[in-house]
């Protein structure tokens, strides 16, 4: 049978009289002698009721101080919590939300209610956050989503909504919602994404420069020699046939005369000494375009190293060139300046970064009109400075100081909004600053400063002296038949030359006595790799180690590269310049012991 709320209090009362009857009884008091019976009862339930009314005192106290701990677990819980609470009404407006919201928010906790919670959501995903509460409203389950959300001053964040619906008779059906600020998470998100298509794009990279570095290793000599020599050939042919045309007459010379006119046409020759010439200056081209795939394949390269930050940029350039080319003049003014502490691939992202945010201030059309400038300089405190200037359309006054918030995209640029964050996070790491200028209508100018505490100067051009030739022996190591071919074109009228197709047979030809003064071995081979062959040759040849040098076609894993550079050894990139590589070969060569 249940019990009525009248026994239940009945017995309440009882317990209490039971208890206030067994404390006056430990406090024992003596009553007066001269008082009879009656009064002595009367005083007795005096007592007892007094002592009841203590008792509630103490037990209000007791419920007083609970109440004040369950508020304050509320305030913590509620009011303090990491994340936002709304309760939004049929209305669609709120009608509470806790103190969390009103800072996430930065409006007055009292102020938010009435307010609809649409005012709080960017215009562009509205109809993200109607679907979202349609959806919770229809069958009240709970559900999740993510969109824009804008605080009162503006300032935009990212927000994660997790939604239920509930019922209540005083205010109806409510919705209540939680509002979660996932700014950072998704900022990182992007990042890793970001970080691994650069990835990806640096190992594409790797590889397109190093299928395309090979060929180059063949085919750039060679045309370069074709094109200085068919103007020496053109000139010897015109001679000849002038000469022939002084000498006596007679039908056997008219007709040698006639067929090789027909053979050998001068304005024929003309025009495959330039085809030579532009097909030389096409192939240059593509080496400084593999040479920058080379460079963006190391951003993830860890450490850092002295830097040209000439160099960094001149490959930036050459990657934007085409967004740049229908948008504005390009304008370098690239000064002397120290290395720079930095990944090369890294610093390259900086120039790239700030030139694609150029590109997209410049509406395309009027390049004539519109310029790009890129410069470099020492500073009078000796730091390294450069900066990106353009002439588009600038940053709002308001913008400036969210320029290099992540997902911030003003207008008319367009893209991720990571652009920028991403430079002033390498340029931080690396020690560095960034700074921004700007006027609406009136372009844009980033400023980058680094030290160069600890960094090398900047190299010079180095001409190597050639020593007195010496005729040397020299065995070429490398996978690709036609590379091989083409150094021992380059190398043999000076050298004996050795060619070899891999580390192994390296390795057999020289376990077996074989006496070089210079080895030039490929990075990369299947069986054995220029890195073991250097490791075999340390133990079993070391003098001859020393003049072991590298060909690379710019597949150099970050634990190959350290090594190499731990140990001090030559690396060429391929295409090798003819030049550098017959003065080096000649100059290891006259050093080499005999």
């Amino acid at each position: 049978m249940a019990t009525t709320k009248h026994g239940a209090d009945h017995s309440d009362e009882l317990g209490l009289r039971a208890r206030a009857e067994a404390r006056a009884a430990e406090r024992a008091v003596a009553d007066p002698a001269h008082l009879d019976a009656e009064a002595v009862a009367l005083l007795h339930e005096l007592r007892v009721h007094q002592i009841e009314l203590e008792m509630q005192n103490e037990e209000l106290r007791r419920t007083q101080l609970a109440l004040d701990a369950a508020r304050a677990r509320y305030f913590e819980l509620y009011d303090l919590a990491p994340v936002g609470y709304v309760t939004v009404g049929d209305a669609a407006t709120i009608v509470d939300a806790n103190l969390r919201a009103s800072v996430m928010l930065g409006v007055a906790r009292g102020a938010l209610v009435g307010q609809p919670l649409t005012r709080f959501v960017l215009p562009e995903d509205q109809d993200t956050y109607y679907r979202h509460r349609r959806e919770v409203a229809v069958d009240g389950q709970q559900r999740v989503g993510e969109l824009r959300m804008v605080k009162a001053d503006g300032a935009p964040f990212w927000a994660r909504l997790e939604s239920v619906a509930s019922q209540e008779a005083a205010l109806g059906r409510l919705i209540r919602t939680t509002i979660s600020d996932i700014t950072e998470l998704r900022r990182l998100h992007a990042e890793v994404a970001q970080s691994d298509r650069m990835a990806s794009v640096g190992l594409l990279a790797a590889g397109v420069a190093h299928e395309l570095n090979n060929p180059l290793t063949y085919t750039l000599p060679a045309v370069i020699e074709l094109a200085e020599f068919l103007p020496e050939l053109a000139a010897a042919v015109e001679s000849g046939r002038v000469a022939l045309a002084n000498t006596g007459g007679g039908r056997g010379r008219d007709d040698v005369t006639s067929a090789a006119a027909e053979v050998i046409d001068p304005d024929r020759l003309a025009d495959l000494v330039v085809g030579a010439r532009d097909a030389a200056v096409g192939l240059r081209k593509i080496h400084k375009i593999v040479r920058g795939f080379s460079y963006f394949s190391r951003i993830e390269t860890p450490g850092v190293v002295p830097i040209d930050l000439n160099e960094a940029a001149t490959h930036a350039i050459q990657m934007t060139a085409h967004e740049l080319r229908p948008r504005a003049t390009l304008v370098t003014d690239f000064g002397r300046v120290p290395r720079v502490l930095a990944t090369e691939g890294k610093l390259a992202q900086v120039f790239l970064n700030l030139l694609a945010n150029a590109a997209q201030a410049i509406p395309p059309g009027d390049p004539t009109n519109n310029h790009v400038r890129v410069r470099t300089w020492t500073d009078d405190l000796g730091c390294v400075c450069a900066e990106v200037r353009d002439s588009g359309c600038g940053i709002a006054p308001e913008d400036l100081e969210r320029i290099f918030e992540p997902f911030f995209t003003g207008e008319p640029r367009r893209g991720t909004g990571l652009g920028l964050a991403i430079a002033r996070r390498i340029v931080t790491q690396l020690g560095g600053e960034i700074r921004v200028e700007s006027r609406a209508g009136q372009g844009s100018r980033f400023e980058l400063r680094f030290p160069t505490q600890g960094a090398e100067p900047a190299r010079q051009v180095e001409v190597v002296a050639v020593p007195p030739p010496i005729r040397g022996r020299v065995l070429i190591v490398d996978d690709e038949d036609m590379v091989r071919a083409a150094l021992v074109r380059i190398l043999r009228d000076s050298h004996d030359v050795v060619e070899v197709g891999s580390g192994r047979a390296a390795m057999e030809l020289l376990g077996a006595g074989g006496e070089f003064d210079v080895v030039l071995c490929d990075v990369m081979m299947p069986d054995v790799s220029g890195v073991a062959l250097h490791r075999w040759l340390a133990d079993s040849n070391p003098q001859l180690v020393s003049n072991l040098m590298f060909l690379s076609g710019g597949v150099v894993v970050p634990e190959t590269r350290a090594y190499l550079t731990r140990h001090g050894c030559v690396c060429l990139d391929k295409p090798v310049s003819v030049a550098e590589l017959r003065s080096l070969v000649a100059a290891r060569v006259a050093a080499a012991p005999r």
